[in-house]
């Protein structure tokens, strides 16, 4: 899972895009599926309601870090027009559907027990964004509230110098770093090679895991 926002608070901003990719693992074997999530929402009323491009001198906005970043990337997010992108309400019931929908196709075929795992990196940010936007929308979270965290589970099981922290958050580089669905898309790539390394070093017989289905 990815998402872009406005501010580094859920109760203070507001998300651009989110992004999602399923990742299916059995047998020892995790495998990216042909299986993406990725909208953008119209938040061109709440950018001029906000003042949010008055933030820029405010450190947890995150509109001049946005500044910094390539054109193609803030246009992807948030600059363009009336026409660009989709509602919140849309949005949020899209997820859930796409959510329930993948769970169906991946997870009760297999006769896997729980409901699908939502990861991220870091995934207390993701997560509280995403919760939020469904929340406001009278959704429930259509996922495990057992979440994954990336990044913790990188200094778990393996040494790579890559997953430093002061080095950068993910081993596999995202095709359009800060897009909502290639961030996404690199994360699932850093799930699949975290999950060969975990069991490479025998982790897999220790915790025995049963099949599962993760959105990364």
């Amino acid at each position: 899972m990815d998402v872009e926002t406005s501010h580094t608070e859920p109760t203070e901003g507001f998300i651009f895009t989110v992004g999602a990719c399923v990742v299916t693992y059995d047998a020892g074997f995790a495998t990216i599926e042909n299986e993406y999530f990725y909208q953008r929402i119209n938040q061109e009323q709440k950018i001029t309601d906000s003042g949010w491009l008055e933030t820029i001198y405010d450190p947890r906005s995150t509109l001049s870090w946005w500044l910094t970043q390539p054109l193609e990337v803030q246009e992807a997010a948030w600059r363009g027009g009336l026409d660009r992108g989709c509602s919140e309400r849309d949005v949020a019931v899209d997820f859930w559907q796409w959510v329930i929908s993948m769970d169906a196709k991946y997870t009760e075929p297999f006769e896997a027990s729980g409901k699908p795992i939502f990861v991220a990196n870091p995934v207390t940010f993701d997560y509280a964004w995403m919760n939020s936007l469904l929340r406001s929308h009278n959704l429930h979270m259509p996922m495990d509230y057992r979440t994954l965290c990336l990044r913790s589970m990188a200094f778990g099981v393996t040494d790579n110098t890559r997953w430093a922290w002061a080095e950068q958050k993910r081993a596999n580089k995202s095709q359009v770093p800060h897009h909502a669905f290639w961030d996404a898309y690199a994360a699932a790539q850093d799930l699949q090679d975290l999950l060969s390394n975990r069991d490479e070093q025998g982790y897999h017989d220790k915790l025995n895991p049963k099949v599962g289905e993760f959105v990364a």
